[in-house]
């Protein structure tokens, strides 16, 4: 099976990797930075809206644990949601159990 090419609506998005496993947001600014993406990294959600301050951001992905900081990535993205509505959203998760690796 064959897989069509990721295409943006605009040239280059930016997109803001929220995640406070730095493999995890390694990983996933590696895949949109094959696809064309901009991509900026964060661990804290600090950080992450310092980076929203200081750039254009029209997508934004969170992991959605608990070891952002002061909140966790769904309450992170409702207060995106607000402050930047035109920036896309996207939760993602890599929570397993030990049992459920194994």
């Amino acid at each position: 099976m064959s897989r069509e090419p990721v295409r943006f609506a605009i040239e280059r998005p930016c997109v803001l990797v929220l995640d406070d496993e730095p493999t995890v947001r390694r990983a996933v600014a590696r895949i949109l930075r094959l696809h064309g993406a901009e991509v900026l990294s964060a661990a804290t959600a600090e950080e992450a809206r310092c980076a929203l301050r200081e750039a254009k951001v029209h997508v934004v992905i969170s992991g959605q644990n608990n070891g952002l900081g002061e909140e966790d990535g769904i309450s992170f993205l409702s207060s995106v949601r607000d402050a930047h509505p035109h920036a896309r959203r996207g939760l993602i998760s890599g929570a397993a159990t030990e049992a459920e690796v194994q």
